[in-house]
This record gives structure tokens, C-alpha cells and sequence, in this order.
């Protein structure tokens, strides 16, 4: 049986006891959770008497070390008093108490749910039986699920993202505080959109486009690239949110709901409306400019050239792009072209003369006035605007020829020459 007549207790008691367990007997001895029961001892206060086979299995506790044992004479006297502290408990209260506890056993170190259920005779404790659940996994589980939440919320609060999931209408089931933000909402309002529909959200100029989406993304089950949305926020201002999603499957693979992460691209759009802006009104500078005009980048090559300067130079601009500008000039003394680069690139403006050679193999002389500066996408590039000064250059040689033939003349004759 489950006890020992240690006390001599009456002989109607001893057979309440027996009736009372023996309606238990075939639990204790099949059931996997671990059961124990504890006689409540007036010298000792509390012995075990006798643990089933799960409990020996799982605590590795063979009934030879506990049975007949105080919990100080089996667990120490700090652990013992833990637990004889419980059992106390459970004989004041006079009803079953739980509480958790992680014990170092010959089995190994394990976390227990541990319920106490008092027994009690002649309106007296005089047992306890204890049921003990291995909740070591499960406890690890919510110790992960914790740590995890953890860092969920951190993603929450610092990503730049706002996060939702919505059902398959489209209705809120979770909202972050940034898509609250998104929305034109204070953060402590994300609760709020719990059970509102991301419709009422959407300008009208966007709705359809939602709707065709909704459906495909049921079908697809994410999309590769993201949709721009036009958001309305409740100060009824346009926002632009590009959007992610990806539908959600339980177990059961039936679709629990919709995934969203929402950026937004408000400021980033009107900053790329406005350099766009800016590129066209260079380009039609660029073109229209009577200057020839290069772009340079770092290493010398070309990257772009205006039709006044394919005019200037006889090139054709598939001639031109990708090849160094030393196709446009021979590199010596006179024309240090990888020593003028480094020089732009640390920040002169240099401005001088150089001779060039057309496609068709003529010189034409050019005043270089050349500085570095920063495209649209902020690669540095060397600005080089041309002027053809052939002509100029042509004239200043036959004045000095003229110059040079008057000298001489005057020099070398034998009349006095005046000029008045």
C-alpha cells in the first residue's frame, strides 16, 4: 500500500485510509505524471512515503532515497525548507495549492509544477498527495517566447517601418504605434485601429488598386515587389506609403491574415519630384548651352557631352561615352591632363588652353574653364565647358606674322620709315 502504521493509528482510520487510496491505486501506479505522497508526521512534520514509477523515472529518485525522508533529509536543508513551507501551507489552507520549482535531481535539473492536495481523516491533514508536471520545455518555450517579444518590441519601437496585420476585408487585427504615426494618429492610439478597415485609410485615387491587389495577393500569397499606396491621414492629408505584404497561414494552412509593412516615401518622393526637376532644367541647359559641355567623372572618362561640343569636336556622343577624355587631346607637358585631374578633384577651379584634335584629325583650340561638382545621384564628376578659340588663336598668330613683316621691313630698309 501507499503507507506505513508508523503511528499505530486506529484500526477504522487505517482502513478509511486504504478504502480512500485504493480508489486512486490504478492512478498512481499508470499515470506519467509524477505523484508522491507525503505522510504528515508529528516529529518530523512531513515523510515521504512513496512515489510511483513516473516519479522515479523522471526524478532518477530511487524509492530507497526518499521514502521514509523529511524533504531537508532528502533535498538539503534550504530546498527542504522550501518545500516543507508548502506543505504547511497546504495543511493550514486545507485545500490543493500549486507553485512552481526548479530542483537540481539525479535526473538532471528540471522545472516542476508541483500540486498538493491535503487528505484528510477524522478532520485532520494527516496526508498530502503530490502531483509533479515536468514543465522544463515548456518553461524554456515561454522564456523564448518572452525574449522574443522582447526584441519584437524593439524592432517595433525603432524600425522605420510601420507593421500591421489585417484579416482578408482588410479590417485591423494588429497595429504598431509607427503605422499609428502613418495614419496621423498619436503612438498611444495604435489600439484603436483594432477592428477598423484599412479602406477607410486609402484615398480614393488608390482604392481600386488596393482591392485588385487584395485579390492577387489571396492567390500569389506575396508580391515581389512593393505597391505605393496614397494614404489619407485624419487631418485629411495625402501621405505615400510604399507597402509590403505576405499572407499569414496557420497549422492548418488556411489563411489567418495579411502581413503589412508600411514606409513613408512622402519627403523621398517630393525630394525625387524635385531633383527631377532639376534634371530636366539641367538637361535643357546642358543641350541648349552655345558652350561645349563634358562630364568627367574621377578617372578621366566620359560620361556625357553636349551637342555644341560633338559639333565643336566632329565626335559622335557613342564615339565619346566610356572612353578617357585623352582621346580628345594628347597628354604632355603642355597638357597635363592626370595632374590637372587631381587638381580639380581637390577643389581648383582651373580655367586654361588646350589643343584638342577633331574626329577628323584637325587641331581646334579650346579655353577650358573646368570644377568639380556633384550629380544627382552624388557621384562627383568634373564639369568642363569649352569654348572654341581656333579662330581667335588663327587671328593673334596672322597679327603677329604681320607684326613680325612690318619689323623687318622697317629694320632692314634703307629709307626712313615713319608711321603717323
Amino acid at each position: 500500500m501507499w503507507f506505513k502504521n508508523n503511528n499505530h493509528q486506529d484500526s477504522n482510520n487505517i482502513l478509511a485510509l486504504q478504502t480512500l487510496l485504493s480508489q486512486y491505486e490504478a492512478i498512481f501506479n499508470s499515470t506519467e505524471d509524477a505523484v508522491f505522497l507525503i505522510q504528515v508526521d508529528e516529529e518530523k512534520e512531513f515523510v515521504f512515503l512513496q512515489t510511483n514509477k513516473s516519479h522515479q523515472i523522471k526524478t532518477g529518485i530511487t524509492p530507497e532515497m526518499i521514502n521514509n525522508k523529511s524533504p531537508q533529509e532528502l533535498l538539503g536543508n534550504e530546498l527542504g525548507d522550501l518545500d516543507a513551507n508548502n506543505y504547511k501551507r497546504c495543511v493550514k489552507e486545507r485545500k490543493k495549492i500549486e507553485y512552481k520549482e526548479t530542483l537540481d535531481l539525479p535526473a538532471g535539473r528540471r522545472t516542476w509544477k508541483t500540486t498538493l492536495t491535503p487528505v484528510e481523516i477524522n478532520e485532520k491533514v494527516q496526508y498530502i498527495v503530490g502531483i509533479a508536471y515536468d514543465i522544463t520545455e515548456q518553461e524554456h518555450y515561454i522564456q523564448q517566447l518572452k525574449q522574443t517579444n522582447e526584441k519584437l518590441n524593439a524592432v517595433l519601437e525603432t524600425s522605420p517601418d510601420g507593421i500591421a496585420i489585417i484579416d482578408v476585408l482588410g479590417n485591423f487585427k494588429f497595429a504598431s504605434e509607427k503605422i499609428a504615426e502613418m495614419l496621423g494618429l498619436k503612438k498611444r492610439d495604435a489600439n484603436t485601429l483594432i477592428g477598423k478597415n484599412i479602406r477607410d485609410y486609402i484615398s480614393q485615387k488608390s482604392l481600386q488598386q488596393l482591392k485588385d491587389n487584395m485579390s492577387l495577393l489571396l492567390q500569389k500569397g506575396s508580391f515581389d515587389k512593393p505597391n505605393v499606396y496614397e494614404f489619407v491621414t485624419g487631418e485629411n492629408e495625402i501621405r505615400f506609403s510604399e507597402v509590403k505584404s505576405k499572407i499569414i497561414k496557420g497549422d492548418d494552412s488556411q489563411v489567418e491574415g495579411i502581413l503589412v509593412i508600411a514606409r513613408d516615401i512622402t519627403e523621398r518622393l517630393a525630394i525625387e519630384k524635385e531633383k527631377e526637376s532639376n534634371r530636366f532644367k539641367y538637361q535643357v541647359l546642358f543641350e541648349s548651352s552655345p558652350s561645349g559641355i563634358l562630364l568627367i567623372d574621377e578617372n578621366g572618362t566620359i560620361l556625357d557631352a553636349n551637342s555644341s561640343f560633338l559639333k565643336i569636336s566632329g565626335y559622335e556622343k557613342s564615339n565619346l561615352i566610356g572612353k578617357h577624355c585623352s582621346v580628345l587631346s594628347k597628354e604632355d607637358d603642355q597638357n597635363p591632363i592626370t595632374d590637372n585631374i587631381k587638381r580639380i578633384l581637390n577643389g581648383e577651379h582651373l580655367i586654361h588652353e588646350v589643343t584638342n584634335i577633331r574626329k577628323d584629325g584637325s587641331e581646334i583650340h579650346l579655353l577650358l574653364n573646368e570644377r568639380l561638382i556633384n550629380l544627382f545621384d552624388n557621384q562627383k564628376a568634373i564639369l568642363s565647358i569649352s569654348n572654341d578659340i581656333t579662330e581667335i588663336k588663327e587671328k593673334d598668330r596672322k597679327l603677329k606674322e604681320s607684326e613680325l613683316l612690318f619689323r623687318t621691313i622697317t629694320d632692314y630698309s634703307f629709307d626712313w620709315t615713319y608711321l603717323i
